[in-house]
């Protein structure tokens, strides 16, 4: 496998991910920005209220399926790409590249062009309209930082579990264990369904 094929698989697996994060985040703040707070310049905070427990209940809830799209769709590109031969290097960068798509994402995309170049004004915490800290380039570029450092943590764990963890399953599914090998198709393999 060569490293172009990792960077397909991560796109691959990368903007639908981007895709997802979107959304999730979008109806996030739509619904009640004050639930991204920690997110949010140092004037706002300084501006409002810390978040309610009802309001951190409620971001913990939406950070499940953020957090399921943001280790998921690494993990799943990770065993596609040791599923294709890849070596550890390679399930590495995919899983990787996932995480920094995603992340780079986020950074030009939802931080610097919806929330501080055009600062919608669902995203804006009442009382906070006009605020510098919506302008401030430094704030997106230090979260994008953070989020490629775990992009990089992620990437390595998740490559290396799946490297080390999937191959006795794989390979042993695909007779390259000494075993007899597997002689089966997909259609033998997949259950027979009948349309009505």
């Amino acid at each position: 496998m060569q490293v172009g094929d990792a960077i397909r698989i991560a796109l691959l697996f990368g903007l639908p991910a981007c895709a997802l994060v979107a959304v999730i985040l979008l109806l996030m703040v739509s619904r009640n920005p004050r639930l991204m707070l920690q997110d949010y310049p140092k004037d706002v905070h300084a501006a409002v209220p810390p978040q309610t427990e009802q309001e951190r209940r409620q971001t913990r809830c939406w950070g499940i399926p953020f957090w399921l799209v943001l280790l998921g769709f690494p993990a799943a590109a990770a065993v596609a790409t040791k599923l294709a031969d890849g070596d550890l290097l390679a399930i590495i960068l995919s899983a990787f590249g996932v995480g920094i798509v995603d992340n780079l994402f986020d950074w030009l995309i939802l931080d610097r062009l919806i929330c501080c170049i055009w600062t919608l004004s669902f995203a804006v915490i009442v009382g906070t309209a006009g605020f510098a800290g919506y302008k401030d380039p430094g704030i997106d570029f230090r979260g994008f930082l953070i989020g490629a450092a775990i992009s990089v943590v992620l990437g390595i764990i998740i490559g290396v579990i799946v490297y080390f963890v999937l191959p006795a399953r794989v390979d042993k599914a695909n007779g390259r264990d000494g075993s007899r090998p597997c002689r089966c198709t997909a259609a033998q393999l997949m259950p027979q369904t009948r349309c009505v």
